[in-house]
């Protein structure tokens, strides 16, 4: 965990790497998943949240996940990415929408 913010009562798996991101409350998470925080143009990253793209102002921002998520093992999570509260994600999945 570098920089990031949890909300508190997860079950986080081993060897994950969450950067400067936001998780929320109640989060189910596997083994091995990441949050990505550096785009590879070194631009700011955006958050997306919606059909919104809102520049951060950061160079460093990984994601914002919200509570109750279940994230399965070797999940990916680009810059910028916002999880609704609640959502399922599969393992194995690269989250770049």
């Amino acid at each position: 965990m570098a920089r990031s913010y949890l909300a508190g009562k997860n079950n986080l798996g081993h060897r994950n790497v969450i950067l400067d991101s936001i998780i929320g409350e109640s989060i189910w998470m596997g083994g091995y998943v990441g949050t990505t925080n550096v785009l590879l143009n070194g631009k700011n990253v955006k958050y997306k949240g919606g059909d919104k793209l809102v520049d951060t102002g950061q160079q460093n921002f990984g994601a914002v996940i919200g509570d109750g998520c279940k994230i399965g093992a070797g999940v990916i999570i680009l810059p910028g990415r916002y999880i609704p509260p609640n959502s399922t994600i599969p393992a194995g999945t690269i989250v770049s929408n």
